[in-house]
């Protein structure tokens, strides 16, 4: 597997550069342009692509320069320290190729990076999750398994960071999405740069950041009560559901959907008169010793 001189050997390349250390609420970009106007290349070659597109016309192709380094490409003018990260991908038919996201990257020495490999020596797919800090590499979850990742089809790697050092990592292979591992650390906390990459040519597409609404737990969808549920929150969920009829004014779907019945990404369908109950039952009925699910 080449995840060792997946990021650590191109990410040195990184540290010559000072990005000013703002983040933004979020970005999408689909190549649609024909250029990748907003990335910067580091390794290998990167263009944009009319061969393979998961959406629209174009995507990114990233090659690898050579046996030992991936191509890598990083957003420009971006870094976050929590929140969530997304890019569609595209492999070639070939032993141990892989894609990669780096989060948090500051360098050869210091981030988080999840890399996937669909087809292994061992005929499986790999997903690792991994960090570097100060030069020294951690595995933090792994999974190996057959069928997770098909070459030749484009799947989707998905990352949410939150502030309190968990890690949850989500593919979305032939329309289906599955949480995949998880890992819960802190030893990098500061916003830093988002990047995408792979080696064995990739094709990347439909590359996304949001920042997360849904903090810490469930349960606060106006994000006026300091995590903490108020009639205001339940107020909210009853004027969409049963006055408004839409869902519209709600600020944060995850916070809203307290059971969690839409998983990482519930729709208005999700948001029911259970959710609104829970609700009723935390503040009035059997109190805090309810408990609220932790955001996924």
């Amino acid at each position: 597997m080449h995840y060792a001189k997946s990021v650590a050997s191109v990410l040195v390349l990184m540290s010559v550069m000072w990005l000013p250390a703002f983040g933004q609420n979020e970005f999408v970009d689909g190549f649609e342009d024909g250029t990748l106007a907003g990335w910067t290349q580091f390794t290998g070659t990167a263009a944009a692509s009319l061969i393979q597109a998961h959406a629209g016309s174009y995507s990114m192709f990233v090659m690898h320069p050579n046996d030992d380094d991936p191509g890598v490409v990083m957003r420009d003018g971006f870094t976050a320290s929590e929140g969530e990260f997304e890019a569609w991908f595209w492999v070639n038919n070939c032993y141990e190729c892989e894609a990669m996201v780096a989060i948090q990257a500051a360098d050869s020495n210091n981030y988080y990076a999840v890399t996937c490999v669909p087809l292994d020596l061992d005929g499986q797919s790999t997903i690792l999750l991994a960090r570097q800090v100060d030069g020294v590499q951690t595995p933090l979850a792994y999974l190996h398994a057959p069928g997770l990742l098909y070459t030749q089809e484009w799947f989707k790697i998905r990352v949410h960071r939150y502030a309190d050092g968990r890690i949850n990592v989500f593919t979305t292979v032939r329309g289906v999405e599955s949480h995949q591992i998880s890992a819960d650390d802190t030893a990098i906390t500061e916003a830093q740069p988002f990047v995408v990459g792979g080696w064995g040519g990739v094709y990347v597409d439909d590359v996304r950041y949001e920042g997360l609404c849904c903090a810490d737990r469930v349960g606060d969808p106006n994000g006026l009560g300091g995590d903490e549920p108020t009639l205001g929150d339940i107020m909210m969920l009853v004027n969409a559901k049963y006055i408004a009829m839409t869902c519209d004014a709600l600020p944060c779907m995850t916070e809203a959907d307290v059971n969690q019945s839409g998983g990482a990404n519930p729709v208005c369908d999700d948001i029911t008169l259970l959710d609104i109950m829970t609700l009723v039952s935390y503040l009035y009925i059997v109190g805090p010793s309810l408990g609220l699910p932790d955001c996924l």
